[in-house]
């Protein structure tokens, strides 16, 4: 009777809050990577590029769904070398990098996905962390992989091959 009316009434609470699909949105967020110079005493810092959401969820303990970041917002600290980069990224005809991430399972830090910038897509694996309402990740690009940038030199200088690429970010449910 009573006790299989409360175990029934639990068991669905539980499949229909694993089979609820959360869309989440970024509430606010920041994109920053290094890239190390060639002569190697040059480090080149940037930040910025408004993060939005397209089909961000979590369903089944699992988070899907993609990261689409604004680049024409990037910045390095110098204009004329943001000038460069933006050149390089042709941020107008491409104004997003697109980070896609494949079901990766809430109770795991690593993630799997590509990451699209101009017409190139990687597969990449990454770190990815999310802890309450607080989205935290690092991932390692070589530029090689994206023939579209090719390796941005400038008089000499040019940036070394791996960028380290950081995100973070506040989400909430739609």
């Amino acid at each position: 009777g009573a006790i299989k009316m409360k175990t029934l009434i639990l068991l669905t609470t539980i499949f229909s809050f694993n089979a609820f699909a959360a869309s989440l949105k970024i509430k606010k967020s920041e994109v920053s990577w290094v890239a190390t110079g060639y002569p190697g005493f040059l480090s080149i810092e940037g930040s910025g590029g408004k993060i939005t959401a397209e089909h961000l969820k979590i369903e089944d303990n699992y988070l899907s769904g993609y990261f689409k970041v604004l680049v024409k917002d990037f910045k390095t600290g110098m204009d004329l070398r943001d000038q460069h980069m933006l050149n390089y990224l042709e941020s107008e005809t491409y104004p997003y990098a697109y980070l896609k991430i494949d079901k990766k399972p809430l109770n795991s830090q690593v993630f799997k996905g590509y990451l699209q910038i101009k017409e190139n897509k990687k597969v990449i694996v990454g770190n990815l962390e999310i802890k309450g309402s607080k989205v935290s990740g690092s991932f390692n690009i070589n530029l090689n992989d994206f023939p579209a940038i090719g390796a941005p030199s400038w008089r000499g200088i040019s940036i070394a091959d791996e960028v380290t690429i950081k995100v973070n970010a506040d989400i909430a449910h739609d």
